[in-house]
């Protein structure tokens, strides 16, 4: 009896040992999947059955009927079902565990949320892991809680824009790339093709609003110049008046897939399309289908607005050959998913294959840390009956948990699965709407912010990539060679006809009159056209290559040769002009001195003002803008002509300052010429010459009235010559004066 006692012990222990082998732990998994108000009615062959995934339920004839209370998307929840089915292929996954999904209620409500989270709580599960998305009201009160309530989240929605750059997610990672990366690809392809000036329309949404200042601030940073931004939540028209307005030409869109044909009608009925505009769209994942929304417009009408329009989206199935993580690549995986979605009659999710990697991502996270507890001899005996209770029989904490998400990477359906600073990198598609369906022109990779653009597949409706604004080419205005020569030549023949003259002066100096025994107002004359000439000959060299330093030079030497020569010369004049008035209304001889006075603080106070306008703001060459004209030879370009000229930052108030004691002083001298009394022989000759004159005109107005009779009144000629004979002949002058 007792061997074979022993037997039957041996054999019960090797039964029990086997069974306990094939009792799986649960790991207790919070999901959530938004969607439309459907339940999905599953095939009798479900990985899942109702108790781990509340809506789906078993039954003979798959279906889609209509339920009472909210549900999640049934084309996502399909893409989460093919996921646990191939993790059960994997036995050596995860060990003696599995995952066991528990819905949260609510996905778009905040309080029934929450109270669902602590329902499952309450009821004695350490919920570690959160799997999925809800509504972004949803995800804005939970996802700063997480850490709080000791939970790291595996969405399949792209994170807020402005948390990811700051990384401010904390317990939250996405295998869908965020807004801030698509934004960054969106600059990117605006520098490459030179755009700087644009403009944005914006849906109102919450998830927009968030993209749109993230987009805002890296267009600052890239110094890129928005024109106006505007934003709509009805009428899209009225929006695009306003950017139509401001002669907007490269126009950024952010709108949801339900409200592109609405926009695009906007587009069409307002004429914002040609080969002068282009419109960039920063879409989600997947690719818009033009006319399937009801709009004002016709789809061959929208197809014309959206021809060449640019859309940024994040890729999604990843097709080549090599196997995924799961054994499956992207093409049997989709093959599969349709099947699976015609059998039920439902239109595929864009996301489904981010919620398939985002499965497979939680449960090698999972088993990266059962591995490193395992290693650490941190795990202790398991009760098959019991819920695992992660805090004490694993020992595990949310931020190891969400290390282990960070640092695991693998080759899912969506391409490599990894990230950096819990942002996901992936590759980027830019696709162009040509004719009726969209090319992939475009490939940006996040990883190293590499943009490779096809050019050679880019279609515009014209020459080129339309510019930013009309193209303004600078073209130069020189003087002349041919008036330069005149200009030169001349100022040089009277330089030299100035010279000789002074040195005649100078030569016979000792043989002249000269009043006060100092230069005489003939040499000072010459002084001062040459002087004059010599700024002529500066001021037209602006054809010559000299640097910067050497203009500056040249502009001072032009301002001081024209204002002392000037000087100069008004000295002459002046002192003719004193002279003449002192003689004539006998003034005594020490007034004769006075001009000389005058004219020495004139010049020292000259010296001053250009000494301080040379040291304080010195001349330099400065661009005019003179005519903008159409340029013929180049399409939506125009001509500026530029003058270089010498100038500076305070130019008009030195000119003020110059001619603020010139003009005064000019005034004088002609107040002086006017004043200088005549003698009475002089008057006499000022009369007859003026007497004369009026004589000739009366003559001459005669003899034109004369003409005039005979050219019109043929008959009337001899009467007005008997009858004005003498009257032309005997009319003394005195009486022609009384007249």
């Amino acid at each position: 009896m007792l061997p074979q006692l022993l037997v039957l012990l041996l054999i019960l222990d090797w039964v029990s040992v086997s069974v306990w082998s094939q009792v799986k732990v649960p790991i207790p998994v919070l999901w959530m999947v938004p969607g439309p108000d459907l339940v999905l009615v599953s095939s009798p062959d479900s990985a899942l059955d109702s108790a781990l995934v509340p809506g789906l339920v078993s039954g003979p004839n798959p279906a889609l009927v209509p339920g009472l209370a909210p549900g999640p998307d049934p084309a996502l929840v399909l893409a989460l079902t093919l996921a646990m089915e191939d993790l059960k292929e994997h036995h050596g996954l995860l060990k003696n565990h599995k995952l066991q999904l528990h819905k949260l209620e609510g996905q778009c409500d905040a309080s029934m949320a929450l109270k669902s989270l602590f329902k499952e709580k309450g009821a004695g599960l350490e919920l570690l892991l959160l799997l999925g998305e809800a509504c972004p009201s949803v995800t804005s009160l939970l996802l700063p809680a997480l850490p709080a309530l000791n939970m790291v989240q595996v969405s399949f929605l792209a994170p807020p824009p402005l948390l990811s750059h700051r990384r401010g997610l904390g317990h939250m990672v996405s295998t869908v790339p965020s807004d801030w990366a698509l934004n960054q690809a969106l600059v990117k392809l605006l520098q490459t093709l030179n755009w700087t000036r644009v403009g944005l329309i914006s849906e109102k949404t919450q998830r927009i609003s968030q993209a749109l200042r993230d987009l805002q601030l890296q267009l600052d940073q890239a110094q890129v110049q928005v024109l106006s931004s505007v934003r709509f939540s009805q009428d899209a028209c009225s929006a695009l008046k306003q950017l139509k307005d401001r002669e907007v030409r490269i126009f950024i869109a952010l709108v949801e897939e339900h409200s592109a044909s609405e926009l695009f009608c906007c587009v069409y009925r307002q004429s914002l399309f040609g080969p002068r505009l282009q419109w960039l769209f920063l879409g989600a994942v997947g690719r818009w289908s033009l006319g399937w929304t009801q709009s004002l417009c016709s789809t061959q009408s929208l197809v014309t607005a959206a021809e060449g329009s640019i859309q940024v989206q994040v890729q999604g199935l990843r097709f080549n050959q090599d196997p995924g993580v799961s054994g499956k690549s992207a093409e049997q995986y989709e093959h599969l998913y349709l099947q699976r979605l015609s059998s039920f009659g439902l239109k595929a999710a864009p996301l489904h294959g981010f919620v398939y990697d985002a499965v497979w991502l939680a449960a090698l996270a999972l088993n990266r840390l059962l591995d490193q507890t395992k290693n650490q001899n941190q795990i202790g005996t398991l009760n098959p009956n019991k819920t695992l209770n992660a805090p004490r029989d694993l020992q595990l904490s949310a931020h190891k948990l969400l290390q282990a998400v960070k640092a695991t990477r693998f080759n899912g359906v969506t391409g490599p699965v990894q990230f950096r600073g819990g942002e996901r990198m992936a590759t980027l598609e830019l696709t162009q709407f040509q004719g009726s369906s969209s090319v992939v022109v475009g490939e940006f990779n996040t990883s190293d912010q590499n943009l490779t653009l096809n050019l050679h597949l880019l279609q515009f409706k014209g020459s080129g990539p339309p510019r930013d604004r009309t193209m303004v080419r600078t073209q130069l205005r020189h003087v002349t060679l041919a008036l330069y020569v005149v200009m030169a030549a001349a100022s040089s023949i009277i330089i030299l006809f100035s010279l000789s003259i002074l040195f005649l002066c100078l030569l016979n100096r000792r043989l002249r009159l000269v009043l006060w025994r100092s230069v005489s107002q003939e040499e000072l004359l010459c002084l001062g056209v040459i002087l004059c000439c010599v700024s002529v000959l500066v001021s037209g060299l602006d054809q010559v290559p000299v640097s910067d330093q050497t203009r500056t030079v040249l502009c001072s030497v032009h301002v001081w040769t024209l204002c002392v020569g000037h000087s100069v010369i008004f000295s002459v004049f002046f002192t003719e002009a004193w002279t003449q008035y002192s003689l004539r209304h006998h003034l005594p001889k020490s007034h004769l001195q006075t001009p000389w006075r005058l004219l020495l603080w004139l010049l020292l106070l000259e010296a001053l003002v250009l000494s301080s306008w040379t040291l304080t703001d010195p001349l330099s060459w400065v661009e005019t803008l003179l005519l903008l004209q159409v340029d013929q030879s180049e399409e939506d370009a125009m001509v500026q002509t530029v003058s270089c000229l010498c100038g500076c930052s305070s130019s008009e108030l030195w000119v003020m300052t110059v001619c603020g004691y010139k003009c005064p002083l000019l005034l004088f001298v002609s107040w002086l010429e006017i004043s200088v009394p005549q003698t009475e022989e002089e008057e006499q000759q000022r009369k007859t010459r003026n007497r004369e004159l009026r004589n000739r005109s009366l003559q001459l107005g005669l003899e034109i009235d004369r003409l005039r009779r005979e050219l019109f009144y043929p008959g009337s000629t001899q009467e007005s010559t008997h009858k004005y004979p003498e009257s032309t002949q005997e009319t003394p002058p005195v009486n022609l004066n009384q007249q």
